[in-house]
């Protein structure tokens, strides 16, 4: 009982961690008591079962918005949409059931921390293609002056290995391992003789952000779509020209947050083209594009402040349920 009890305790630490809570200070002991419960644990089956337990609550906690997506925009309904949800849930928890059943051999040796802190990192890798980068627990980092010095050097991973090695270690200690084995955790003073990230300065150019507050339960029809095109124009150039002494240099549009697509639409294509040359600035939009083969895409498209397309950017890695169906997901597309 004490192991399922400290398993589902990591479980609720690294929900807490993430938005929408966002307790950022859990990330260097969010994975204490998972490790302690492994360490105890000797069967391989109870620990890949303890860690997949952990893992099912913990992509609940974090990915409760796919159970909306799935009942409203997959129309399955509320109770088939928690019921797919929970699926994820179950398949997703394998990557950490992995981790408890390996992390458990490794909790025994001397070298265990570093050990560990690696194994947690070969699984964070294994999210960002299927589109959970997010979710790396060096993420947490962020606003940690100290811990962010390593960001240049090792990527968001580096942080992710730093606070898994913390949360190793602290197991360690609970554990009453030999003080020597803690000595892993004497490079991570180091990081303090690392340059500091430098300060923000305010930049030489003004960007415009807008934000049209367009609901993403929005029914569309072609009225409803040409109101919605001519009132991202206007306040992009009612923004545009409230500063005349400090023009924008670029006007930016959320990432698709409409069925926009410039380059098939000759009507939003000649209003965004004439709003570039009316405010004299470069406009960044979130658009619909198409393969070769006319599968959609997640893009951004620049125009010019001639009113001429400059470049598009099609989004690589897209996130499950929001932009993209799972393949085992397919039914509920």
């Amino acid at each position: 009982m004490l192991n399922w009890l400290l398993a589902l305790a990591s479980a609720a630490l690294l929900i807490l961690t993430f938005p929408k809570f966002s307790i950022v200070w859990f990330a260097p002991v969010a994975l204490t008591p998972l490790l302690v419960a492994m360490a105890r644990e000797p069967r391989w089956a109870r620990r890949f079962l303890l860690g997949w337990s952990a893992g099912v609550v913990y992509w609940f906690g974090v990915c409760y918005w796919i159970q909306f997506v799935l009942a409203f925009h997959g129309g399955l309904g509320d109770a088939a949409g928690w019921a797919v949800f929970l699926l994820f849930c179950v398949a997703k928890a394998i990557h950490l059931g992995a981790f408890g059943a390996l992390a458990g051999v490794v909790m025994r040796r001397w070298w265990a921390a570093p050990s560990v802190a690696a194994l947690w990192v070969a699984v964070e890798v294994t999210h960002g293609s299927l589109g959970f980068a997010w979710l790396a627990l060096g993420n947490a980092g962020i606003d940690m002056g100290i811990p962010m010095r390593l960001a240049p050097y090792a990527g968001v991973y580096g942080l992710s290995f730093v606070f898994a090695l913390m949360a190793a270690a602290l197991a360690m200690a609970v554990m009453r391992r030999p003080r020597v084995e803690l000595l892993w955790l004497a490079p991570i003073l180091l990081l303090m003789l690392l340059p500091p990230l430098p300060p923000p300065e305010r930049g030489r150019e003004t960007a415009l952000l807008l934000q049209p507050k367009i609901s993403e339960t929005e029914q569309w029809t072609p009225a409803t779509i040409e109101a919605m095109k001519r009132r991202q124009v206007m306040l992009s150039l009612r923004g545009a020209l409230s500063e005349p002494g400090q023009p924008p240099s670029i006007i930016v549009w959320p990432e698709v947050p409409a069925p926009l697509y410039y380059f098939e639409d000759p009507v939003l294509r000649g209003m965004v083209d004439n709003l570039a040359r009316a405010a004299n600035a470069y406009v960044l939009l979130g658009i619909v594009a198409h393969t070769a083969g006319g599968a959609p895409l997640n893009s951004a498209a620049l125009i010019s402040p001639e009113g001429v397309p400059q470049s598009r950017y099609d989004k690589v890695n897209l996130v499950p349920f929001g932009e993209f169906v799972p393949w085992p997901f397919g039914f509920a597309n």
